[in-house]
C-alpha cells in the first residue's frame, strides 16, 4: 500500500503530470511462487477484498520457465498493475508497465522499447495521430 501511495503522488505530482512514466513491477519471480502459496484477497486486513482469482494452482511460472496455464498468475500481475495505474489523474498521461526480474537480463530491451514508444507517442499526440 505504501509503493502505491508513493506512486499516486509521483505520478500526479505537478512537475511530471504530463509526462510519461515506466512503472516497473519488479521480483517476478518471487511474486509467481507466493501467488501459489497465498492470495492476494487478504480479508482480515481488508486489502484487496476484490481480488476474486484465488491461488496458482497449476504448478507452473517460478521456478519453471513455463509460463502459468491456470491464469491466476497472469491475473494477478494484472492487479497489481492496475492497482497503480489508477492512480494516475490525468487521462493523457501514458504509463508503461513492466513485470520483471532483477536478473532477466531483457529488461534494458524493455526499457528500450518503452522509451522509445513514449517518444514516439508523446511526439505523434500533438498532431493527433496517436
Amino acid at each position: 500500500e505504501e509503493a502505491v501511495d508513493l506512486f499516486e503522488k509521483m505520478c500526479n505530482n505537478q512537475y511530471v503530470v504530463n509526462t510519461s512514466i515506466i512503472l516497473f513491477l519488479n521480483k517476478k519471480d518471487l511474486f509467481e511462487a507466493k501467488i501459489k502459496r497465498v492470495s492476494l484477497a487478504d480479508p482480515v486486513a481488508g486489502r484487496y477484498t476484490d481480488y476474486r482469482d484465488g491461488v496458482c494452482r497449476c504448478g507452473l511460472g517460478f521456478p519453471s520457465e513455463e509460463e502459468c496455464t491456470c491464469g491466476v498468475q497472469r491475473k494477478a500481475k494484472q492487479y497489481c498493475s492496475d492497482l497503480f495505474t489508477r492512480q494516475n489523474r490525468n487521462p493523457e498521461k501514458t504509463i508503461f508497465t513492466h513485470v520483471t526480474c532483477a536478473t532477466d537480463t531483457g529488461n534494458v530491451k524493455h526499457v528500450f522499447n518503452a522509451c522509445k514508444d513514449i517518444i514516439l507517442h508523446d511526439a505523434m499526440q500533438p498532431i493527433d495521430f496517436m
